[in-house]
């Protein structure tokens, strides 16, 4: 119980006594505010733009080279059973 005493009222004397020492901040405004420093943006642009490009030039060739297996012409043919006119072996008539 001490050890739990110690682990909570350590830290809230410690930020007390921060809280105490620091200066008073300005106060935060009411919207949020647009940084200054946009130049990160271009470069960000550049990569979305170079993503859609890649696409667009793999997309195509990637769709040459798969090839698509048309669906079967009967699908009864993939089917497994033998016969339908008896019932399943769980069924109880």
């Amino acid at each position: 119980m001490r050890y739990v005493l110690i682990t909570v009222l350590l830290p809230l004397a410690s930020a007390t006594a921060a809280l105490a020492q620091s200066t008073p901040a300005e106060p935060a405004p009411g919207v949020p505010v647009l940084s200054s420093d946009a130049g990160w943006v271009s470069g960000f642009v550049w990569l979305i733009a170079a993503a859609f490009i890649a696409a667009a030039l793999i997309g195509p060739i990637y769709r040459s080279i798969v090839v698509e297996e048309p669906p079967p012409a009967d699908a009864h043919a993939t089917d497994t059973h033998e016969a339908h006119d008896h019932p399943a072996p769980t069924a109880h008539h």
